[in-house]
């Protein structure tokens, strides 16, 4: 399957992996998806699938804040977006069944558990340093998990 990258009129930005660029991530994800006729229950789950991930890079993989990059594409596909988030951090793939404990859930992981419910479609790939993650986001996309 093709990524993002070689879709045709995708809009895509460059970030540094910091906390401002994050914050400048999801205003930019909102200015381009604002000329996009989708739902705003989509645009919000896409919005968080990227800023969990993103917080992710930041948090456990061992991003250099102000050299390493966050680069996303974004397509309109539909009623549906999809994002490809391209990073230059620690290899990690958030498509690989977790396991949940009750020390693990105390710790934390419930991230992942939004994107895994908001995205319809998740793939991953480590290519040339860089970790690609696809995700889908579709007006059927489930809610996030209740405790």
């Amino acid at each position: 399957m093709p990524m993002l990258a070689e879709a045709e009129a995708a809009e895509t930005r460059s970030f540094l992996a910091t906390q401002p660029g994050i914050l400048a991530i999801d205003r930019w994800i909102e200015d381009v998806a604002s000329a996009w006729d989708v739902a705003e229950g989509v645009l919000f789950r896409a919005r968080v699938c990227v800023a969990e991930i993103a917080a992710n890079l930041l948090e456990h993989g061992s991003a250099h804040p102000g050299r390493d990059e966050i680069k996303l594409s974004l397509q309109q596909r539909g009623p549906a977006i999809e994002v490809e988030i391209s990073d230059t951090g620690r290899g990690f793939d958030p498509t690989r069944p977790a396991t949940y404990s009750a020390a693990a859930e105390a710790a934390g992981g419930h991230g992942l558990r939004l994107v895994r419910a908001y995205a319809s479609r998740m793939t991953y790939r480590r290519e040339g340093g860089r970790n690609l993650l696809l995700l889908r986001v579709d007006p059927a996309a489930s809610s996030p998990p209740t405790r």
